[in-house]
């Protein structure tokens, strides 16, 4: 199948920004998580941080939520310390608030605009 939807992964010092955009199925999903292990694996041997903005995002399917809670499984044990989400939907919050139980060892904050998110990043060291 064709992926739907894209996204953009950058890695700046010891912060990843991951923008993402339209609607997703599980092959953009699937792309997004092995990009974004092999970015991981160049940064985490330091707690680092994670800039979420899902300002032109408009959701997934849902067989990508289970893959997303095991993806941030995976993170929580590499490294990652705090994670600023900036959404455009008060619904994209509810369903991420879900994947990100598993996120145990992070601190994570939302954020209705980037610059708000990009100065508490600022403020702890990101």
């Amino acid at each position: 199948m064709n992926e739907h939807g894209s996204y953009d992964l950058i890695v700046e010092g010891q912060t990843l920004t991951f923008r993402a955009y339209g609607t997703w199925n599980y092959e953009t999903a699937k792309r997004w998580r092995e990009e974004t292990t092999k970015l991981v694996n160049g940064i985490n041997d330091k707690p680092w941080a994670c800039l979420v903005d899902l300002g032109h995002w408009e959701l997934a399917t849902p067989d990508i939520r289970s893959y997303a809670y095991d993806f941030n499984l995976w993170l929580n044990n590499n490294d990652l310390k705090y994670l600023a989400v900036v959404y455009r939907l008060h619904i994209q919050k509810e369903i991420l608030k879900i994947s990100h139980a598993a996120l145990t060892n992070v601190k994570i904050k939302y954020f209705d605009n980037l610059e708000d998110a990009n100065e508490w990043l600022s403020i702890i060291g990101f």
